[in-house]
């Protein structure tokens, strides 16, 4: 009659029951809070990059390597600090996605976790790049020498900024892939629809911003 009580439930069923509660609220809250950040983190990026890159005058076409280089420089030199300071954040997106999966597995929680606090720094070699090339072309179009295809700017960032950053989108596609495909077999914390609309959702942002 001690170890048993409610129609043969054991005794210390009760406080596993509030513990599993607890984990429940836990969980959600902090779900709730990274995914918080992790737009913050985002919409953070999205003001880096139109101050770094763009005339910030949509109504016309933009082209990096002709518009860049009369860009103003503090407008240039902050989205370039704000960048570069926020982009290490995006590894709180990566938790959001490693807490999301976890009922898959410690494995798929751990790649996604790894792969996207891995693609971060990658990204911040990426965004810098940017305002390195910029002074590069400035430098070019100073002295007077030929820019395009075949100039040292148009070198410097084929080399060293483009295969870094198809390596990191490699790397992070398949963390994303992975997240996205366990929600819709179900087998996360998010309802399967999420499984479509949140890359679906990306890859209008994407659009929008191109």
């Amino acid at each position: 009659a001690d170890t048993w009580r409610h129609a043969g439930r054991p005794a210390d069923a009760g406080p596993r029951s509030d513990l599993a509660r607890l984990d429940a609220q836990r969980l959600n809250s902090q779900l709730r809070l990274s995914g918080l950040l992790a737009t913050a983190v985002f919409a953070v990026m999205v003001a880096s990059d139109l101050l770094m890159l763009t005339t910030l005058d949509f109504s016309r076409p933009y082209s990096f390597w002709t518009d860049a280089p009369g860009l103003p420089q503090r407008q240039v030199t902050v989205g370039y600090y704000l960048g570069v300071l926020t982009i290490p954040f995006y590894v709180v997106g990566g938790w959001h996605l490693s807490l999301a999966i976890r009922p898959a597995g410690a494995w798929a929680s751990r790649w996604v976790l790894g792969a996207i606090g891995y693609t971060a720094c990658l990204s911040t070699v990426w965004h810098a790049a940017f305002a390195f090339t910029r002074s590069i072309l400035r430098a070019e179009i100073a002295a007077g020498t030929s820019v395009g295809a075949g100039s040292g700017s148009a070198l410097a960032f084929g080399t060293y900024a483009v295969p870094l950053f198809r390596f990191g989108l490699g790397i992070a596609g398949s963390a994303f892939l992975l997240a996205f495909g366990l929600a819709l077999l179900g087998r996360t914390h998010y309802p399967r629809w999420a499984g479509v609309a949140l890359p679906a959702i990306y890859l209008l942002v994407a659009v929008l911003l191109e």
